[in-house]
């Protein structure tokens, strides 16, 4: 069974078994490893935090701005209407 063959059995085009040949030949195993998906797991982490700080921050950022409304609003009252 030829290359040609191989690769039609096993729906692999020819440019990537050669290409992998390539890094096996140039790095052993380690070269058809995959490498990306600690990175990959590291930025998902990552954007996950970055997700619930942002989330966290927009909370905070509307309860100051219902304190500041809050806080115009009893100013405006008379002194007599605030502390009933």
């Amino acid at each position: 069974m030829g290359v040609v063959e191989t690769c039609s059995k096993y729906s692999v085009s020819t440019g990537t078994l050669y290409s992998w040949k390539k890094k096996h030949d140039s790095q052993g195993e380690a070269g058809l490893k995959v490498t990306y998906d600690t990175r990959s797991k590291e930025l998902k982490q990552s954007e996950e935090k970055n997700r619930i700080l942002r989330k966290l921050l927009a909370n905070k950022e509307i309860e100051l701005e219902i304190g500041h409304e809050h806080l115009k609003k009893s100013l405006e009252l008379p002194i007599q209407e605030r502390f009933i």
